[in-house]
């Protein structure tokens, strides 16, 4: 008795495990096999008075076969589709009867076709033709329907898709024109890595975003944050703040002694410390981006080591490569535009000249006997604070010199500003960007 109580329990949980496996097998067997023959072909008995009109009575069992196979050879409802609009016609029907209005009379006449084995073609009914293919009525006239509504073109796939993106491409283009007017900032030192990566202001986020956009477009026009989100991430490479490379040595200092002081006295001298630090940067690029009408503003930079050759062979990676080296000068103040009239690029190998103090000193002594000063009484000079380019007195012994000598009379004074150490993107670092992407 126990044993059969066991049995009986172990053969309802395999029915369980069944009914749960065809649960989930049940969708996916509609999916892959709702195009297949169910049953063999009906066989057509009719009896039609008119001999002429339906030759139902002509097939045989092999044609029937035949034409039944050849339609469920493709699973594809659209090949299945295209298959019983090459063995049907419809026209528009020749005369129209009295009626009673009682029903809508139809504005088409169908006419179906078989094709036997030896590639001929007869008529047959429409009942012949739906108990052969095993059809329903509806499918076959919805097909003949669409077919003749959309001009003759041949079926094609309407069902799933994107519903939504002819919804939604306004308020796309709205959101997208939004963001390209948003001011971005590219990274200065990390031009190899982050080539195409574009940097926000800190102070923003994703949510601060899309309630500036909300507010800044009619109502109809507001988006969620997910969707706002999803633009960004998917058309802009866009990141906020700046990457850690960009940060400079003496803010990274001082961020890390205020996360582990405690004294509040040593915190607020800390707090104090990068505040000013932080004026001073701003004051630069303060000085930087004001124009001046009397005066011929000149900032200068050298690239880093551009090595060659450039060729992506393994051998040349591993080889002693030659080192081309770039200095360029730019007139103007940051906002100034960069045209080929502004920007002066100085180039040489390491095979010719060396790269250091007397080389840049050159470049720019050569650049300001060539520059035109007329109207202008001043030149102001701005730079990094490298010691070994331009930091360095044999820098300022030629400035002194050419002033004194070479210098037009009007030209009173030289002035030659370096920004505080970390903060010292300047116009040419963007030319350099140019360069290497």
């Amino acid at each position: 008795m126990r044993v059969l109580l066991v049995f009986c329990l172990y053969t309802v949980q395999m029915l369980q495990r069944g009914l749960r496996f065809y649960q989930f097998l049940s969708p996916i067997h509609s999916l892959f096999f709702r195009y297949s023959a169910t049953e063999p072909p009906g066989v057509p008995c009719c009896n039609h008075k008119k001999e002429n009109a339906y030759k139902c009575d002509s097939l045989s069992l092999m044609d029937i076969s035949k034409f039944h196979s050849v339609f469920y050879g493709s699973k594809d409802k659209i090949q299945q589709d295209n298959f019983i609009l090459k063995h049907t016609q419809s026209q528009p029907k020749k005369r129209q009867r009295p009626t009673d209005n009682s029903r809508s009379g139809k504005d088409l006449t169908y006419f179906y076709f078989f094709r036997k084995r030896d590639g001929s073609h007869i008529r047959i009914c429409r009942d012949a033709f739906l108990k052969i293919l095993c059809l329903k009525k509806d499918r076959v006239l919805g097909v003949m329907k669409r077919h003749h509504t959309s001009g003759g073109k041949i079926a094609a796939e309407t069902r799933g898709g994107d519903r939504k993106s002819e919804k939604f491409a306004e308020k796309k283009a709205k959101v997208m024109a939004f963001v390209q007017e948003l001011k971005v900032l590219e990274s200065h030192y990390n031009r190899h890595r982050a080539t195409y990566r574009k940097y926000l202001s800190p102070d923003l986020n994703i949510k601060m975003l899309c309630e500036m956009y909300n507010k800044s477009v009619d109502l109809e026009f507001n988006v969620k944050e997910s969707y706002f989100r999803e633009v960004i991430n998917t058309h802009f490479n866009f990141g906020f703040g700046s990457p850690k490379t960009d940060a400079c040595s003496t803010c990274l200092y001082l961020d890390e002694q205020l996360k582990i002081e405690n004294v509040m006295e040593k915190k607020q001298l800390l707090e104090t410390q990068k505040q000013v630090h932080k004026l001073k940067a701003d004051a630069f690029y303060e000085i930087l981006k004001t124009a001046d009408d009397k005066a011929v503003i000149l900032t200068f930079d050298c690239q880093k080591n551009l090595l060659l050759p450039r060729v992506p062979d393994q051998l040349a990676y591993f080889s002693r490569q030659y080192s081309f080296y770039n200095f360029t000068v730019i007139n103007g103040h940051s906002k100034t535009k960069l045209r080929k009239e502004n920007v002066h690029c100085y180039t040489w190998c390491e095979s010719e000249y060396a790269k250091n103090s007397s080389s840049i000193t050159s470049c720019l002594y050569h650049h300001l006997l060539n520059e035109n000063f007329d109207g202008k009484s001043k030149v102001k000079l701005f730079a990094d604070g490298c010691g070994g380019q331009n930091k360095n007195t044999i820098l300022i012994a030629m400035l002194g010199k050419w002033l004194t000598s070479c210098a037009p009379e009007q030209i009173s004074s030289i002035e030659i500003t370096f920004p505080m150490v970390g903060h010292s993107f300047l116009p040419p670092d963007r030319v350099f960007g140019f360069i290497e992407k």
